[in-house]
Protein backbone atom coordinates (compact mmCIF):
# COMPACT_ATOMS: atom_id res chain seq x y z
CA UNK A 1 0.00 0.00 0.00
CA UNK A 2 1.27 3.45 -0.81
CA UNK A 3 0.01 6.94 -0.02
CA UNK A 4 -0.41 9.67 -2.61
CA UNK A 5 1.32 12.84 -1.48
CA UNK A 6 0.74 15.99 -3.50
CA UNK A 7 3.85 17.22 -5.31
CA UNK A 8 3.69 20.63 -3.63
CA UNK A 9 3.88 19.01 -0.19
CA UNK A 10 6.88 16.96 -1.25
CA UNK A 11 8.67 20.00 -2.66
CA UNK A 12 7.91 22.09 0.42
CA UNK A 13 9.17 19.28 2.65
CA UNK A 14 12.39 18.96 0.66
CA UNK A 15 12.98 22.69 0.80
CA UNK A 16 12.34 22.79 4.55
CA UNK A 17 14.59 19.79 5.19
CA UNK A 18 17.36 21.27 3.05
CA UNK A 19 17.19 24.56 4.94
CA UNK A 20 16.71 26.51 1.70
CA UNK A 21 14.06 28.70 3.26
CA UNK A 22 16.68 30.10 5.63
CA UNK A 23 18.71 31.31 2.67
CA UNK A 24 15.74 32.96 1.04
CA UNK A 25 14.34 34.27 4.32
CA UNK A 26 11.01 32.53 3.99
CA UNK A 27 9.28 29.39 5.16
CA UNK A 28 7.46 27.57 2.33
CA UNK A 29 5.00 26.10 4.82
CA UNK A 30 3.89 29.65 5.75
CA UNK A 31 2.67 31.69 2.76
CA UNK A 32 3.25 35.03 4.55
CA UNK A 33 6.76 34.42 5.86
CA UNK A 34 8.50 35.77 2.73
CA UNK A 35 6.55 39.03 2.74
CA UNK A 36 7.64 42.33 4.24
CA UNK A 37 4.35 44.08 5.11
CA UNK A 38 5.96 46.83 7.19
CA UNK A 39 8.52 47.57 4.44
CA UNK A 40 11.47 47.66 6.81
CA UNK A 41 13.99 46.22 4.40
CA UNK A 42 16.78 48.52 3.26
CA UNK A 43 18.09 49.51 -0.16
CA UNK A 44 21.72 48.45 0.41
CA UNK A 45 22.68 48.75 -3.27
CA UNK A 46 21.09 52.24 -3.51
CA UNK A 47 19.25 51.45 -6.74
CA UNK A 48 16.00 52.96 -5.47
CA UNK A 49 14.29 49.60 -4.97
CA UNK A 50 14.17 47.18 -2.07
CA UNK A 51 15.01 43.99 -3.93
CA UNK A 52 14.07 40.50 -2.78
CA UNK A 53 17.40 39.99 -1.01
CA UNK A 54 17.06 43.37 0.73
CA UNK A 55 13.66 42.68 2.26
CA UNK A 56 13.37 42.04 5.98
CA UNK A 57 10.74 39.32 5.82
CA UNK A 58 8.22 38.17 8.42
CA UNK A 59 10.38 35.12 9.00
CA UNK A 60 13.43 37.30 9.68
CA UNK A 61 11.28 39.48 11.96
CA UNK A 62 10.34 36.33 13.87
CA UNK A 63 13.97 35.18 14.14
CA UNK A 64 15.07 38.60 15.42
CA UNK A 65 12.14 39.20 17.76
CA UNK A 66 10.93 42.32 15.96
CA UNK A 67 7.40 43.44 15.12
CA UNK A 68 6.42 42.53 11.55
CA UNK A 69 3.88 45.36 11.50
CA UNK A 70 6.26 48.08 12.69
CA UNK A 71 9.28 49.02 10.54
CA UNK A 72 11.09 50.41 13.61
CA UNK A 73 10.34 48.12 16.56
CA UNK A 74 12.37 50.13 19.10
CA UNK A 75 11.30 53.56 17.73
CA UNK A 76 14.87 54.86 17.47
CA UNK A 77 14.53 56.15 13.90
CA UNK A 78 16.46 53.25 12.32
CA UNK A 79 14.48 50.59 10.49
CA UNK A 80 14.74 47.01 11.71
CA UNK A 81 16.27 45.59 8.52
CA UNK A 82 19.11 48.14 8.57
CA UNK A 83 19.81 47.51 12.26
CA UNK A 84 19.94 43.73 11.84
CA UNK A 85 22.15 44.02 8.74
CA UNK A 86 24.70 46.07 10.69
CA UNK A 87 24.28 43.94 13.84
CA UNK A 88 22.68 46.73 15.86
CA UNK A 89 19.92 45.66 18.26
CA UNK A 90 16.55 46.47 16.61
CA UNK A 91 14.85 46.05 20.00
CA UNK A 92 17.23 48.24 22.03
CA UNK A 93 14.70 50.95 22.80
CA UNK A 94 12.12 48.56 24.24
CA UNK A 95 14.49 46.34 26.22
CA UNK A 96 16.82 48.98 27.62
CA UNK A 97 16.71 49.33 31.40
CA UNK A 98 19.62 51.73 31.98
CA UNK A 99 18.33 55.34 31.80
CA UNK A 100 21.87 56.66 31.22
CA UNK A 101 22.50 54.44 28.17
CA UNK A 102 22.00 56.20 24.83
CA UNK A 103 19.90 54.49 22.18
CA UNK A 104 21.24 52.98 18.97
CA UNK A 105 20.47 56.01 16.82
CA UNK A 106 22.70 58.31 18.89
CA UNK A 107 25.72 56.00 18.89
CA UNK A 108 28.69 56.50 16.55
CA UNK A 109 30.52 53.15 16.46
CA UNK A 110 33.03 54.24 13.80
CA UNK A 111 33.79 57.64 15.42
CA UNK A 112 33.41 59.53 12.15
CA UNK A 113 31.30 62.30 13.66
CA UNK A 114 28.08 60.90 12.22
CA UNK A 115 25.75 58.96 14.52
CA UNK A 116 23.77 55.92 13.39
CA UNK A 117 20.78 58.10 12.44
CA UNK A 118 23.04 60.06 10.09
CA UNK A 119 24.63 56.89 8.74
CA UNK A 120 21.13 55.51 8.06
CA UNK A 121 19.90 58.73 6.46
CA UNK A 122 22.92 59.08 4.15
CA UNK A 123 23.12 55.34 3.29
CA UNK A 124 26.52 54.85 4.95
CA UNK A 125 28.11 52.00 6.85
CA UNK A 126 28.08 52.72 10.61
CA UNK A 127 31.29 50.70 11.06
CA UNK A 128 33.36 52.39 8.33
CA UNK A 129 34.47 55.95 9.17
CA UNK A 130 35.36 56.69 5.53
CA UNK A 131 32.91 54.92 3.22
CA UNK A 132 34.51 56.13 -0.01
CA UNK A 133 38.10 55.69 1.22
CA UNK A 134 39.19 59.20 0.28
CA UNK A 135 40.88 60.07 3.58
CA UNK A 136 38.07 62.32 4.85
CA UNK A 137 35.62 60.97 7.48
CA UNK A 138 31.98 60.59 6.46
CA UNK A 139 30.78 63.00 9.17
CA UNK A 140 33.14 65.73 7.98
CA UNK A 141 32.07 65.25 4.35
CA UNK A 142 28.39 65.45 5.30
CA UNK A 143 29.00 68.53 7.47
CA UNK A 144 30.67 70.35 4.56
CA UNK A 145 28.24 69.09 1.90
CA UNK A 146 30.80 66.87 0.16
CA UNK A 147 29.96 63.39 -1.11
CA UNK A 148 30.81 60.57 1.34
CA UNK A 149 30.00 57.98 -1.36
CA UNK A 150 32.55 59.07 -3.98
CA UNK A 151 36.21 59.96 -3.69
CA UNK A 152 36.27 63.74 -3.92
CA UNK A 153 39.54 64.31 -2.04
CA UNK A 154 41.38 65.85 -5.02
CA UNK A 155 38.51 68.16 -5.92
CA UNK A 156 38.46 71.79 -4.77
CA UNK A 157 34.90 72.60 -3.70
CA UNK A 158 35.53 76.32 -3.11
CA UNK A 159 38.08 76.92 -5.90
CA UNK A 160 40.68 78.37 -3.51
CA UNK A 161 43.57 76.23 -4.76
CA UNK A 162 43.41 73.71 -1.90
CA UNK A 163 41.96 70.25 -2.42
CA UNK A 164 39.18 69.00 -0.18
CA UNK A 165 41.67 66.64 1.47
CA UNK A 166 44.10 69.50 2.14
CA UNK A 167 41.24 71.50 3.67
CA UNK A 168 40.38 68.53 5.91
CA UNK A 169 43.99 67.97 6.98
CA UNK A 170 44.46 71.70 7.69
CA UNK A 171 41.17 72.08 9.57
CA UNK A 172 39.76 74.61 7.12
CA UNK A 173 36.37 74.95 5.47
CA UNK A 174 36.31 73.37 1.98
CA UNK A 175 33.28 75.51 1.08
CA UNK A 176 34.79 78.88 2.03
CA UNK A 177 37.31 80.29 -0.49
CA UNK A 178 38.58 82.72 2.20
CA UNK A 179 39.47 79.87 4.58
CA UNK A 180 42.43 79.59 4.64
CA UNK A 181 43.14 83.26 4.16
CA UNK A 182 44.46 83.42 0.61
CA UNK A 183 46.54 86.53 1.52
CA UNK A 184 48.42 84.67 4.27
CA UNK A 185 51.54 83.38 2.53
CA UNK A 186 52.81 81.98 5.84
CA UNK A 187 49.99 79.45 6.05
CA UNK A 188 52.07 76.93 4.12
CA UNK A 189 49.16 75.38 2.28
CA UNK A 190 46.21 76.21 4.45
CA UNK A 191 46.89 76.22 8.17
CA UNK A 192 44.73 79.32 8.74
CA UNK A 193 41.08 79.32 9.50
Amino acid sequence: MYVKIPLIVLLATLIVLSGAFLVEGSDPTNPDSGKDPDNDGYDFDYDGNINRSEKFTNYEEYLNGTDNEDPDTDDDGLNDGWEVHYEIDPRDGIQKMDPIETNDSAEDPDDDGLNNSGEFMYHLNPYDPDTDGDGMPDGWEVEYLLDPHHNDSMMDADWDGYTNLEEYLNGTDPRDPNDPDSDDSSSGGGGGG
